[in-house]
């Protein structure tokens, strides 16, 4: 029997050598849009995360401006209050030695002598007195000596007032003082 092919053969579609190329060439381009496309994905994210790392940082290091803030302000209060212990300190060991001067002073005063001022500067102490008699005056000056916390007492001034019918003797004395 004979067989008889109406339909005709099938011939197989030639690919034409610039389909190829053409196919390669496309494929290159989607290759490298993307590779493109992928990287430029994870640069994005790269870029994200870092932003994120970023504001984590921006706000812990603001956290951390408060904190030294605060930390210079607390050190400020302590120099301050340093500082006022310093004068407290410094006092208290100056009261001291004001106790030993003042306390000898008054022992020294004989009855109709008193002071108006006493001032102390660096181991030298002056006082204005004033008294009824000259006699007492002198005493005074003895008094001290006797005391050996004063050395060099010099009398600096003296002079005579009329105050309504009593004659005031006002002096200046001088002297160095040993607080040991």
């Amino acid at each position: 029997m004979i067989r008889v092919n109406l339909l005709g053969r099938k011939h197989k579609k030639k690919i034409k050598p610039i389909q190829i190329e053409l196919s390669a060439f496309v494929l290159a381009i989607a290759a490298v849009f993307a590779g493109i496309m992928l990287f430029n994905m994870t640069v994005n994210a790269k870029i994200s995360y870092l932003e994120e790392q970023v504001n984590k940082k921006q706000t812990e290091l603001r956290k951390l401006q408060k904190v030294k803030q605060e930390v210079e302000r607390f050190r400020s209060q302590m120099d301050d209050i340093q500082k006022k212990i310093e004068i407290v300190r410094k006092l208290k060991e100056g009261q001291k030695g004001y106790y030993k001067i003042l306390t000898n002073v008054e022992k020294s005063l004989p009855e109709d002598v008193w002071t108006s001022s006493i001032s102390f500067e660096t181991n030298r102490i002056v006082l204005n007195c004033s008294s009824l008699r000259v006699s007492s005056v002198n005493r005074f000056v003895m008094n001290l000596y006797e005391t050996k916390m004063f050395s060099t007492i010099d009398l600096e001034k003296a002079d005579k007032k009329d105050e309504e019918t009593v004659e005031i003797n006002n002096f200046i004395i001088t002297a160095g003082v040993r607080l040991d």
